[in-house]
Parts: structure tokens; sequence; C-alpha cells
């Protein structure tokens, strides 16, 4: 299996970020230049209005979006700080980890407070 191309960790928004990656790759963009988010999202097999809603903000991008959004455009989804943020929000989520687990996993981002 191919590595993905690494990039910097973003620290921009989900959809300034995606548009920073699709940024001059002519399959995803318009003869004028813009990025031609139909396509796009028929490539990630999503829905427009939901790639639509997470690119602008109006709703937060999920998980699988950005991890379809990863594998299309060969990156790692840690480039995204919402998938990073979600993974945390999930490592310390008591009811997806159990609370033991979860406080683990607080523990070993803040072991002043063991």
């Amino acid at each position: 299996m191919a590595r993905k191309r690494r990039l910097p960790d973003s620290k921009e928004r989900f959809g300034r970020a995606l548009a920073r990656v699709l940024d001059g790759r002519e399959e995803y963009t318009t003869a004028s230049g813009t990025v031609a988010w139909a396509r796009f999202a028929r490539e990630l097999d999503f829905n427009y209005e939901t790639l639509r809603q997470a690119v602008s903000g109006q709703r937060q991008p999920s998980i699988a979006l950005m991890e379809a959004v990863a594998d299309t455009l060969d990156i790692g989804p840690g480039y995204f700080a919402e998938y990073r943020l979600a993974r945390l929000r999930e490592a310390l989520d008591p009811q997806k980890r159990g609370l033991e687990r979860a406080l683990e996993n607080y523990y070993d981002l803040r072991p002043d407070e063991r």
C-alpha cells in the first residue's frame, strides 16, 4: 500500500484547509480555477449538501467525511485540525472508551494531575 502524502498539520478550519489542498488540482477545479465542490462530493460519494455545510462551517465535519476526503486526496486525515480534535474527544469520552480508559487518556495528557 502506498504511503499517504504527509502535509504539515493544518491549523485552519476544515473548509479553508481543504480548499488549500484542492487548489490547483485540475480534477477538482473549474476552468476558472474555483473548486468544483459538487464534483468533489460525487468523487467522495458524499452528499453535496453535507460537504457544502462542512466546508462553509455550518456543520462540524464528521470523522467519516474527513477520512473520505483524506483518502481521496491521498493525505493523512490528521492534516485537518477538526479530525485531530475529534479523535482527542473520542479518546476522552467515557461513553466510547469507558471511564477508566478515558481517565487514563486524560492523565496521559495531563500527568501533573495524577
